[in-house]
């Protein structure tokens, strides 16, 4: 970590290597050399941890001083939880149990119990011992197929004993234990060792507050932890989060220079992609075509029904996406021109998205989306005016189908595939941020069958989770509500535009015109309002004779990404290919709607 004559953060680096020594002299420069700085801007170096015994003197000349670990770990977790005196916890390799007051820092105690017993467990058991793996893993395992619950030995538990309570880690492995089921065993007997052990901390110091920190504390599962300390003894229990840092430093990249990052929705993606946006993509993503964009979702219309799956979505733009492709075309190309394609490819995208594939008779293919995508660049005045600067031409930049890795033939994994996918894991709720950076930092580029160049994943774990993980949101693009909405809200627009409430150039303006004029009729302001109540769809083998129902087949969207040097991952995983294989036989032989009756009391 960097910090500033003021205290406020620069940015954070982490540094794996064989050796303390060699780790740190590695984490050096490498932060020196993204945050563009030299050895003359480094007034201090402040060295913690039980690694720092290792090094001996100043570190290039710099003034360097030692701070014990307990008391860096025990002061930064006050400061960081606003508590004015607690029990810590700070799990990293083993973990530590500090007494953390006003009058100092005390160790308690510490247990060999940690990171590093989760990591060398799963590694024996599952095969895994990075912790992002781990987390993920585990968190779609089922305990009841690895430990022994108190209900399972006896009837009557004693009273203070809750019967969903562990009675033996390990106790009641089942023969077919999935490796999830073993990777949520390890983290839960991880953490129960640690919550026990600080039970006892508490106990001992007459304390009722608790910090936790390290990686660990972002475990789901930790509030197995939390559980056992607010049934026992704490009552307040904190998570310190990492401080929120400021926008990356320009000098963290040459092209990013000045650069600021337009408001959204899901831009908390946009760092993953890339440190900053570059400035020649900023200013194009602010020219009128894109900023429209702002204003048409990722989902198709479908987050303004009232169906229960789309309940909680996080809103998701395709300015959001746009920006997102852009950036990491550019984190993996450096290329200006297969950027700017990439952030310019949905500029044409109407409202409501691929609606206007079901209203065009296009759903199958949804490439109609594209077809006004030159159009639209050759007659923007701000956008030619920027290409001109930037030495670029219409052509170059209004089909990103020219380029590779920003598009590709499906089911090869491109940017634009890529980003849709992690926007929405995050949109729908399937995968927070870290899950996010786990499959994004495994990615590199490689050659695929034919020699052009594709991305690509560097180890088969995070491939076939990433693919399984893709296979969620592909299940919900086919579910049967998604399919209704958008068919009945084309209908709904056709309909409009037929009596002439809409024209075929309205929707090419924003989602919140387009309802505008909708509302304003009263016919449509109907069908509207219907639409936005639908809740409830039915399935029949036959088409019932009353009510609103379709028999719609739907385009198949699954990604069976490389594994660099191995090949595509259906290959190398049996599991992931009989799991696309069932997604690819979904049949939509069947009909369905929303009964009269159900429509009547709409």
């Amino acid at each position: 970590m960097g910090l500033r004559t003021d205290g406020s953060v620069i940015s954070m680096l982490r540094v794996r290597a064989e050796d303390q020594v060699t780790s740190l002299y590695g984490a050096l420069g490498n932060y020196l050399t993204s945050n563009r700085l030299s050895l003359r801007d480094v007034r201090r170096v402040v060295l913690t941890g039980v690694g720092a015994s290792y090094v001996e003197g100043d570190i290039y000349g710099l003034p360097t001083c030692k701070v014990g670990e307990f008391s860096a770990s025990g002061t930064g977790a006050l400061a960081l939880s606003g508590q004015s005196s607690a029990v810590v916890v700070s799990m990293g390799t083993g973990t530590a149990f500090l007494w953390a007051s006003p009058d100092g820092i005390r160790h308690l105690c510490g247990s060999g119990i940690g990171g590093g017993t989760l990591g060398g467990l799963c590694h024996k058991l599952v095969g895994m011992e990075r912790f992002g793996q781990i987390k993920k893993l585990a968190e779609s395992g089922n305990l009841d197929h690895v430990d022994l619950t108190m209900k399972d030995i006896t009837v009557h538990s004693a009273p203070t004993l809750d019967p969903d309570m562990t009675a033996a880690n390990f106790g009641d492995l089942a023969e077919d234990a999935t490796p999830a089921d073993l990777a949520a065993g390890v983290v839960n007997l991880v953490l129960q060792a640690i919550g026990t052990m600080t039970v006892l901390a508490c106990q001992c110091c007459d304390s009722k507050t608790v910090v936790l920190t390290g990686s660990m504390t972002t475990l789901p599962q930790a509030v197995t932890i939390s559980s056992c300390l607010k049934s026992c003894t704490a009552s307040t229990i904190s998570f310190p989060k990492t401080p929120r840092l400021p926008p990356p430093s320009a000098r963290g990249c040459a092209a990013c220079r000045k650069s600021r990052r337009p408001e959204g929705a899901m831009t908390e993606n946009w760092s993953l992609y890339h440190p900053e946006i570059p400035e020649f993509l900023r200013r194009l993503a602010e020219t009128p075509p894109m900023a429209r964009l702002r204003q048409v979702g990722m989902n198709c219309g479908c987050e303004y029904t009232s169906f229960p799956r789309f309940a909680g979505w996080v809103p998701y733009s395709r300015f959001d996406h746009s920006v997102g492709v852009g950036l990491i075309v550019w984190h993996f190309t450096g290329d200006l021109r297969q950027s700017a394609a990439g952030l310019l490819h949905d500029a044409a995208t109407p409202a409501f998205a691929h609606v206007v594939d079901f209203l065009h008779g296009d759903h199958l293919h949804q490439e109609s989306t594209e077809a006004r995508t030159a159009e639209l660049i050759e007659t923007s005045p701000e956008l030619q005016a920027l290409l001109k600067e930037y030495g670029l031409t219409t052509e170059d930049v209004a089909d990103y189908h020219r380029y590779p890795i920003a598009d590709n033939d499906s089911p090869q994994l491109s940017a634009d595939r890529l980003e849709y996918t992690l926007g929405d894991l995050r949109c729908y709720g399937f995968a927070g941020a870290d899950a996010l950076r786990v499959f994004y930092e495994d990615l590199t580029v490689w050659r695929d069958e034919s020699g052009r160049p594709e991305l690509a994943f560097r180890t088969r774990e995070t491939a076939c989770a990433f693919t399984e993980a893709s296979l969620q949101t592909a299940r919900v693009y086919v579910a049967d509500e998604d399919r209704f909405a958008m068919q009945a809200l084309a209908d709904l627009l056709r309909d409009a535009v037929n009596r002439q409430v809409l024209t075929e150039d309205d929707l090419y303006r924003t989602e919140s015109f387009v309802i505008q004029k909708l509302e304003a009729d009263p016919a449509s302001a109907r069908r509207w309002r219907r639409f936005r109540r639908f809740c409830r769809v039915e399935r029949s083998a036959e088409r019932p004779e009353n009510g609103l129902w379709f028999r719609i087949p739907a385009k198949l969207r699954y990604i069976d990404p490389l594994v660099a040097g191995l090949g595509r991952v259906s290959r190398l995983d049996a599991g992931v290919r009989q799991a696309q294989e069932t997604f690819l036989a979904t049949d939509f032989a069947c009909w369905i709607g929303v009964p009269e009756e159900n429509r009547r009391r709409e």
